[in-house]
């Protein structure tokens, strides 16, 4: 059997253990499985183009591990006897080498992937040998299951569903474009394992973290639920005393009343931006 052959026996053997169409496998450069028709709950774009997420779900809730300090809160967690069902998401997906260590249902790698192979044999065998879907700038017909990031998909559809025209995107790093994805493709509640950008003993990596923590507040306000642990520098979460920085709400036990009180009319503006969201799109006719 050549080797086209054996990639589209491959494409074909994970679409059938997944229950995905052979269509849905499409946009794939690496892949010898593409499709000319949409499958059902493809997401088009006005230019044209269809994406089908590449595991052929539709996740709402996901956990992003990376492997920065607070990733041990995953472990940890994962470990815990009796895992609380709020607590099991829909999804996984790691970044980078975090595809050699944890159990995750797709990989970003959001380098050129012929380069990663060149330039770390082992990490490139990793990749090479990877059976989840990976998502990429630049994939590596050596990567089966990669496919490659759509970024103009992602940009249309914060300009046509929330308004939002971005001539800098400002994806400077890996975190900003999984956010940007994420939020795309329709999950409401991500929680980001791992995503440290300054730790004890470690680089700092300041502008970085300013870059994603620009793509919470950005997904937050569109309704999207973005959760971080305690320990991470994220957000300042390891100074964080849980209060406010306001006169009167430093105590965190009056801030957490606060909130409490004043986050009901959050919910309700989320809810109103998602329907204006979508009678936009009805509108405009952008799905079937």
């Amino acid at each position: 059997m050549d080797k086209s052959k054996k990639t589209h026996a491959k494409v074909q053997a994970y679409a059938d253990t997944n229950g995905i169409a052979p269509e849905a496998m499409n946009n794939n450069e690496c892949a010898d499985a593409h499709g000319d028709k949409a499958p059902n709950g493809a997401k088009r774009v006005r230019q044209g183009s269809v994406w089908v997420h590449p595991t052929g779900g539709a996740p709402e809730r996901v956990d992003v591990v990376a492997l920065g300090y607070s990733m041990r809160s995953y472990v940890h967690r994962q470990l815990t006897k009796g895992l609380d069902p709020d607590e099991v998401v829909d999804e996984v997906w790691t970044v980078n080498r975090g595809l050699r260590v944890f159990e995750a249902d797709m990989a970003f790698v959001l380098d050129e992937l012929p380069d990663e192979i060149a330039n770390d044999p082992h990490y490139g065998d990793a990749i090479m040998g990877y059976q989840k879907p990976i998502i990429s700038t630049t994939c590596d017909p050596r990567a089966v299951w990669c496919r490659t990031y759509p970024a103009a998909d992602i940009l249309d559809c914060l300009r046509i569903e929330y308004g939002i025209e971005l001539r800098d995107p400002y994806w400077h790093n890996s975190m900003p474009m999984i956010m940007a994805y994420a939020l795309y493709i329709g999950v409401k509640e991500l929680t980001l394992w791992g995503c440290d950008y300054t730790s004890e003993g470690g680089l700092s990596l300041e502008d970085d973290r300013a870059n994603l923590e620009y793509w919470i507040g950005m997904c937050r306000a569109l309704g999207m639920r973005v959760g971080v642990p305690t320990d991470t520098t994220l957000l300042n979460q390891r100074k964080h005393s849980g209060g406010l920085y306001v006169y009167g709400l430093r105590d965190q036990r009056n801030a957490r009343a606060f909130l409490d009180t004043h986050m009901a009319p959050a919910e309700s503006e989320r809810e109103r931006i998602a329907r204006m969201a979508e009678e936009r799109a009805v509108a405009a006719g952008l799905y079937e």
